[in-house]
């Protein structure tokens, strides 16, 4: 596992690791995570973008276009490689001027070994409140006609407390946060109609419209997991759909 110093930059790489850094057009390596990409983990002076060593680089000085692009050809190549874990650092966060809202969202569409930085995952309302035991996170997200970065998500989180916590955004718009207790047979009905669903499930990936996510955690592990697909006719997971945007007093989006 990586190793941080006490400023939360990355010292050590385990040897299935890649740390992911800004660069620039030139490859000029020289300044923040990028120049400990060339003095530790084989970053190359000149190469701009992609893998060199165990790092990453993805340019986020020349144009916004430019950054987007190679960010999407970055979690391509990371959906090739799953025995790899990405690091990322707050790439674009530097010198090259942006906030971390408004490079978070270009990560959304991400596989599970793209590990982004807490401010990252703060922007994107992902992040856990670690006090508690998350026993279930749901995402449900409507594509737009403009593709992936550009649509409703609506995400539940729901805790072994019985408490739910809700995030919903209209795309362009930042999310909406709000917190709900959950009844006791709210949350049976919830855990029964998934357990129903996952028995029914024939998986079918979404390219567009309207698609759902779900994992079910116990003692802290990852219990179950669907990734992000269709529920078209399977009926305990459409049922779970309209149960959640009840609890949360959502117009439903289904």
């Amino acid at each position: 596992m990586a190793k941080y110093d006490n400023n939360g930059f990355i010292t050590e790489l385990d040897k299935d690791e890649i740390i992911v850094f800004g660069s620039n057009g030139q490859g000029a390596h020289f300044g923040g995570a990028a120049a400990t990409a060339v003095h530790k983990f084989g970053a190359k002076i000149g190469q701009a973008e992609g893998l060199q060593g165990q790092s990453y680089a993805i340019n986020t000085m020349d144009s916004e276009d430019e950054m987007v692009d190679q960010i999407y050809r970055f979690l391509q190549f990371a959906k090739k490689h799953p025995e790899l874990t990405f690091l990322v650092t707050e790439i674009g966060c530097g010198i090259a001027g942006y906030s971390p809202d408004e490079i978070a969202m270009y990560f959304e569409d991400r596989t599970k070994n793209v590990v982004l930085p807490k401010a990252f995952l703060y922007s994107l309302d992902e992040d856990i409140d670690e006090s508690k035991e998350i026993s279930l996170i749901v995402q449900h997200q409507c594509w737009a006609m403009l593709g992936p970065g550009n649509w409703d998500k609506t995400i539940w989180k729901i805790y072994t407390d019985k408490t739910m916590e809700v995030l919903y955004r209209n795309w362009g718009e930042k999310f909406t946060r709000t917190k709900t207790a959950i009844s006791d047979d709210e949350y049976k009905k919830i855990f029964s109609l998934l357990k129903d669903g996952a028995k029914e499930d024939h998986k079918i990936e979404a390219l567009d419209g309207t698609a759902w996510q779900y994992e079910q955690y116990e003692n802290g592990k990852l219990f179950y997991e669907r990734r992000l697909g269709h529920i078209y006719s399977i009926k305990p997971f459409e049922a779970l759909g309209h149960l959640l945007y009840g609890i949360a007093k959502l117009k439903d989006q289904q």
